[in-house]
Formats: C-alpha cells, structure tokens, sequence
C-alpha cells in the first residue's frame, strides 16, 4: 500500500480569519506559507487586499448592517465557510479567529471528516473579557483541536494548567515582525520631553487607568520634562471607564494627550516614531502585536512583568519591566526610564535585534508552522496505520460505466429507468438518475472533466423538475407495479441523498431546499417512531414496515441536518433512532440482520406484520413451506450488507449512536466476515443458485468495503479487490460496459455502483 502522502506533496491549507486580509499578522504569515503549503484564506469580504499565490475566499461578513440583515448575512458566511471546508479536501483547516466562536466551532467539529486536522492559533487562550461559560466552550474546542500553536511558553503553560491540554499538543512559534511599516525618519519633533506612548485598542485588561494614577504619583517637575500619548479605539460597551475624567480628576493634562479613536494606517509610522518608549500597563496578556510592532521600530518599552512580557522582553533586556497592577511601581519604571543614556539605549535597541533575529522572522514563522501540520500528520500515519486504497481500479469501473452511458443520458435528460430489481415494478428514470448525479458529481471532483459536471447538474435539475410535478413534495419513482409510486420511504431517501450530495458539490441551495421538501412530505408517527408513506397526490398510506427503508430515511435527514438547522427533521430523526435502538433492532441467533426487524413490545399497528412473518419463518424452518415461494431467509440473506450499508452511513454521521455498542450489531456486523462464507452462502459458484438480492441487487463488492471502512477503520485491499473480481465476473460485460449479465435489473444494478463512491470519498477523506 502506498503511504498516504508524499513528503514532496504540497499540503492543502485553509485558513479561516474574520478580519483577513486587513490583518496583518494573518497576511504577513500568508506571504511567507504560500511558498511551503497550498494556501486559502477565508476571510472579510470587504477587503480587497491582494497577494499573489494566496486564494482569498473573501465570503466572510464583519459588520456594517442592521442586526436582521448582520443575522443573515452572517448566516450566509456559515453556510458559504460549510460548503468551502466539505468541498476544498483540505488536508489542515487552521483557524485564527473566531466572530462568533460557539457557532463556528459547532461548524468545524460537525464537518470533521472533510479535512484531515484541526488546527488553531490561540492568540488569547480566553477572550479579554470571558463571559460565563467561555471557560468550557474553549476547553472542549482545544481539547477538540489536533493542534494549538501559540506564540510564547507562558500562554502554552496556561492552556496546560487551566484546560489540561498535553504537551506534545501545543507547539510554540513565535510571530514575526511587521514588515510592511517603515519607520518615518522627518517623525521626531522639536519637543525635548521624553515621549511615552502607549497605543492600541482601549480595553480594561491594558491597564490605561494604572498609567494614568503612575503618573499622577509623579512629582510635578517630573512630569513636566514628559510627554504621554494614549492611543486607540475605545469601545464604550468593552470599557465604560472615562478616562479623560480620570486624567481632569488626577490634574495630569498638561503631560497626558488622550485620543480614543482609531489611529489611521498611515498615521502609525509618525507616531510610533516619534516615541522614546512604549508602555505596557497589562493587567494580563497572552501575547502582544503592539510590542513587536516597537520591535519593528526599534522603540524599548516600559512594560509590566506579566509572563509574556518578561519572556518578549527576554527578562528585562528589551525595555524596563514592573510589577504588574502597581501604579508606584510603575512610576518608578517612568522614572527609570527619564534617565536612560545613550549606552543603555544602544544596549536596548542591541537586545531588540537579538530577539528578532532568534524569534521574529515571518519566513522561520511560516516554515515552522508548516513543518508542525506536516510532523503531526506524519505522526498521525504512523501512530493509526491508516492505509491509502488505491481507488484506480474502482474509479476506472466508475468512469467506463460513466462514459459508456454519457450520450443516451445526455440526449435524454435523465438516466434509464430500471424496474426495481428482482421486484420487477416499472419505475421512473428517478432512482437511476439519482445515482448517476452521485456518479458523475463524484467524477468531476476527481477529474475535473466538463462533460460529467454537465450532466451531474443535468440530473440535479432533473429532479427538482421532477419533485416540483406533486403537490405533497414527494417524488414519484415507481411508474406501476408497486404498493405505491414512491418505491416506499427508500425510494424518497436515495433522491434526497443524491441532492444533497449535488448540494455538497455545487452549493446550490435549491438542491438543498427540495431535499428538505422530500423528507417533510412524508408524515411521521411520534408514538412508533415511523413515517406513513404519503404520494406525491397527497395520498397518505400506510407505514413503510421494511426496517431498512425507515432507517434509510432516517439517514437522509441526517444527512440534511449537516447542512442546516431543522427542529423538525432533528425531532423526527432522534425519535426514530432512539427507538430503533430500543425496539426495532434484530437479528437471529447467527447474526442475520431481520429484514422487517424486531417487536420488543408489541405495538397494534404491526402486529399482522410481524405475526405474518413469524409464520413465514416457522413455516421454513418446519418445512411445510418452499423457500422459493416465501423466500424471506433468502431475502434477509441477500439484504444482509445492505442493510450494515445504512448503518455504516449513520456510524460516519453519529458515531457515538448507542446501538453500534450493543451484543446484536456486532454479532450482525461478524455475520459473513469471510469472503469465502459470504461468497459460498450466496450462492456465486453458479448464476442459476445466486441470490438474486445479492450481487445482482444489492451487490456486497459495493457495499462492503464502505461498511469495513466505516466499521474497522482497516478493509483489506485484497479482499475489496476480490470482491469487484466477482461482481464484475458475475455480472459486467466489457462490451457494453454495463453489469448486463445474471441480473433482473441491468440499468439499476450499473447505477447502485454510486455506493463505492461512499467508499471512495471515505477513502479520500482520511488521507
């Protein structure tokens, strides 16, 4: 098996940052990672700041509307951030920041499986001002995360004291410098004061009111040979102190000049240069880009002695520390500084340029950062064993059955009607169709040929088309010869699968919109837990009672709650599943899977059902009736895998679902391990003793390498290889290009090869 991936492959970054571009620690890092990685950046859609090699994904919404329209526009970043992170195959998705940090973390963790690791740069372990909770909603993200990096060993100790995070979880990559501001030599004026600024957004943890009382505690000849600038944005909801009040009441005007409002971009060169120190108040800080911003001037600071500021400083050697929330310890440091000479300035600005030339280089930054995705994955290969299939030979079945079919389905629209199998019902081109649009959609991922996106949206229309005939919202899949025209609650999940899998692929949201107008038209029961089948003319009929059919409609409204927020489908879903795990859930004693599952309490309206098939099976294990003319055993064996098919789905999408744990799933998933058992028990040695539910309906070389993928982690590849060398010797024509032979249903048995897609994406996924 060929290891997951090269060292040479560049890795597929995307990096989600809700003030990029116009940040500059994100595009400075940027410039220097698109040169080791593939790199995507989601971010504010107002900026229109460009870098060559970077893909700027400008889709994310920053403010600027009414609170209606903000709700919505941010809900239309959601859902464009879901689509990006499904559709990219990201191998790393690395987050900067957060707008609204509970509803984007629940987005990254439900969309897990479409990237390979999580990553995230904790800038402040928590906000600057927690709200209640924040505590726990961090710990469980971080704990969540693959990866943390942070900038200095103070911030990567606290993650471990207050989240117990494990070492080896946390890497240390210090930030480089601002290298797009160039210091204004014309900045110093003619004012022979020592100048003091402090600079930056206002907020109370920066310690502005600790500053002021310093200065207060000066003596007025002091003070008189000092001038102190205060800089920044002030946020009256985040910091409601007046400190222009506070400066009137301490008598310090006449050396204190205060602007709390945003300082223009090119205001900064001047005003950072014009300045002899910076200052520093913090009450707490995790890290600072207002001190390598001094840094990048060359400016020594006056700073508290916080962890972050003694490790940036390297103790002291970069500026003057104090102790920190000590006004007179502060004003001693002010003092200190007033009487800096020449020698220890030079000895400042020397220990400035050995900092930055151990830590502060974006290149070295970048590198670094890279280097770590790429040790963790490296790591995570070896430490899980995860092999890489190669999919050729089942993406080359895939496209010969694709291509050999392209023009007839071009020319009609749709893909051929088959008849349901061994059933032999009429159906419409719908089932088949749906399968196909999985196909194709499938294949212009992967090939990126026109010709399959074509008819992929082709099909996708063809179904909303379709769906759009009814007045329930129901789809018609049966023509005649059936109970009903929707193939039951089956034949209304496998369209909204292919729908949402269209939706995945395209984005389209009207795929989405008809899916969900699919699942709502069927009627459920709360008591039992079922869904009535309800026509497209609004009929409504009785339950479905083939178990498999219920839990595949099920499926199906999970798969919808991946992409939006349904209360109703959430309480129909849980419901059913909650009870199919309580009640209906059965095998027999060997593990067969019971097609029409179990009564653990009996409930009047399946009675008859299940009294019915319960003679059926006294009837053949006495022998009083002929198995071919009620052949429910041989059913339930052909059924066997693809009925674990369903469950493997829902395992992806819930994997913590409580039946998975229960004696009953792992004697059925046990059932049938052996190729050879399995192979003997269906009956493959000659076409007339074949199950005619197994591979010429519900085929096990499609269906099981997804369920061992999604079961076992570990399929074997000799045994997926075998399993396509017995469909195809059974069933495939390599004239026609078709699974024509020892079938009752050719088109629809070539269409349900779209199942090995599942296994494809799984694949694909984890590398």
């Amino acid at each position: 098996m060929k290891s997951v991936q090269k060292k040479d492959e560049r890795l597929k970054v995307l990096m989600v940052e809700h003030h990029s571009p116009g940040n500059r620690y994100v595009l400075e890092l940027a410039r220097e990672m698109k040169n080791e990685c593939d790199l995507t950046v989601f971010c504010d859609m107002r900026n229109d700041l460009q870098a060559e090699g970077i893909r700027w994904k400008r889709r994310f919404y920053n403010g600027g509307k009414g609170k209606a329209a903000a709700v919505l526009e941010y809900g239309r970043t959601l859902l464009e951030l879901e689509h990006e992170i499904r559709c990219g195959h990201y191998d790393v998705l690395h987050i900067q920041s957060f707008k609204k940090a509970s509803a984007e973390m629940k987005l990254y963790e439900q969309t897990r499986r479409y990237y390979r690791m999580l990553v995230m740069t904790v800038h402040n372990v928590l906000p600057h001002e927690p709200a209640p909770g924040d505590a726990a909603l961090y710990g469980r993200f971080y704990r969540a995360c693959d990866l943390l990096i942070v900038h200095n060993d103070a911030s990567k100790q606290e993650l471990k004291d207050k989240f117990d995070i494990p070492d080896e979880k946390i890497r240390v990559i210090p930030r480089g410098l601002y290298t797009t501001y160039r210091i204004d030599e014309n900045a110093r004026d003619d004012d022979e004061r020592v100048h003091f600024l402090n600079f930056g957004r206002i907020r109370p943890y920066k310690g502005v009111d600790i500053l002021l009382k310093a200065i207060s505690l000066m003596e007025e000849k002091d003070r008189a040979r000092c001038r102190f600038v205060i800089r920044g944005e002030q946020y009256p909801k985040l910091d409601p102190t007046d400190y222009a009040a506070l400066i009137q009441k301490y008598h310090i005007g006449d050396c204190v000049e205060f602007d709390n409002t945003r300082v223009p971009e090119e205001e900064i060169p001047k005003l950072i240069g014009n300045a002899d120190f910076l200052l520093f108040p913090y009450r707490k800080i995790y890290g600072s880009g207002v001190l390598l911003m001094s840094y990048t001037y060359g400016i020594p600071v006056v700073a508290s002695d916080v962890p972050t500021f003694v490790e940036g400083t390297d103790g002291g050697k970069a500026g003057i520390l104090f102790r920190s929330e000590d006004p007179e310890a502060m004003k001693n440091a002010l003092l200190q500084a007033m009487k800096t000479t020449d020698e220890q300035r030079k000895a400042y600005k020397e220990a400035i340029c050995a900092i930055v030339e151990e830590r502060h280089n974006w290149k070295t930054t970048a590198h670094q950062t890279v280097t770590a995705f790429r040790q963790l994955l490296d790591a995570d290969r070896s430490a899980t064993q995860r092999p890489e299939y190669d999919l050729q030979a089942i993406e080359q079945l895939l496209t010969e059955c694709a291509d050999a079919s392209c023009d007839a389905f071009l020319k009609n629209g749709h893909a051929n009607p088959g008849n349901n199998g061994p059933y032999g019902c009429t159906d419409t081109p719908v089932r088949n169709t749906a399968h196909w649009l999985i196909i194709y959609a499938y294949l212009w991922k992967t090939k990126g040929e026109e010709k399959y996106r074509t008819l992929a949206l082709r099909f996708a229309r063809y179904l909303l088309e379709e769906q759009g005939r009814g007045s329930s919202g129901a789809i018609a899949c049966v023509a005649h010869g059936a109970s009903d025209h929707l193939n039951g609650l089956i034949g209304q999940a496998w369209t909204i699968e292919a729908l949402v899998y269209a939706y995945e692929t395209f984005g389209e949201k009207a795929y989405l919109d008809c899916a969900a107008a699919i699942f709502h038209s069927q009627r459920f029961d709360v008591k039992t837990g079922f869904w009535k089948r309800v026509e497209p003319d609004g009929t409504v009929l009785s339950y479905d009672c083939t178990l498999n059919h219920q839990v595949w409609f099920a499926l199906s409204g999970l798969l919808l709650l991946r992409h939006r927020e349904d209360a109703e489908i959430r309480r129909q879903t849980e419901r059913h599943l909650k009870l199919l795990e309580r009640e209906y859930f059965g095998v027999h004693s060997t593990g067969l899977i019971r097609h029409f599952g179990a009564m653990k309490r009996p409930r009047k309206a399946f009675i008859g059902l299940y009294a019915k098939q319960y003679v059926k099976y006294a009837g053949l294990r006495m022998k009083v009736l002929k198995p071919q003319k009620v052949d429910i055993l041989t059913q339930e064996e052909g059924y066997h895998l693809f009925e674990l098919f369903g469950y493997a789905h829902i395992r992806q999408l819930r994997p913590d679902y409580r039946l998975f744990r229960r004696r009953d799933f792992k004697k059925a998933l046990a059932y049938d391990r052996d190729l050879d058992t399995l192979n003997r028990r269906l009956g493959t040695d000659r076409p007339e003793t074949m199950n005619q539910y197994a591979y010429g309906y519900n085929s096990p070389a499609y269906e099981l390498p997804f369920i061992d993928l999604m079961f076992y982690g570990r399929p074997e590849e000799q045994k997926v290889q075998k399993l396509l060398e017995m469909q195809k010797s059974l069933c495939y024509d390599e004239r026609t290009r078709r699974m024509d032979r020892h079938n009752a249903d050719p088109e629809t048995l070539t269409a349900r090869l779209y199942e090995l897609v599942c296994f494809c994406d799984g694949c694909r996924q984890m590398r």
